[in-house]
């Protein structure tokens, strides 16, 4: 994930954009852990408005063949 303009976080799996990103584990527990404000705030080292949920960033994930099943057991 990157911050785009200072306040828009966004899934940057070919890493192209620029700019200070995280890695967010494929898993349940870890996105809905990694995903508080005060955790992608740190990691980021930028304030940010508005948190994208953990269920639509794991379907992301999902949907482009990051995120498997056996991550959740």
């Amino acid at each position: 994930m990157k911050v785009f303009e200072k306040s828009l976080i966004v899934v940057d799996d070919k890493t192209h954009l620029g700019g200070r990103g995280c890695y967010i584990c494929p898993s349940t527990k870890c996105a809905h852990k990694a995903l508080k404000k005060a955790r992608l705030e740190k990691a980021l080292r930028t304030e940010i408005q508005v948190i994208p949920s953990a269920d639509s960033v794991l379907g992301w994930l999902r949907k482009k063949g990051y995120a498997d099943d056996h991550f959740d057991r």
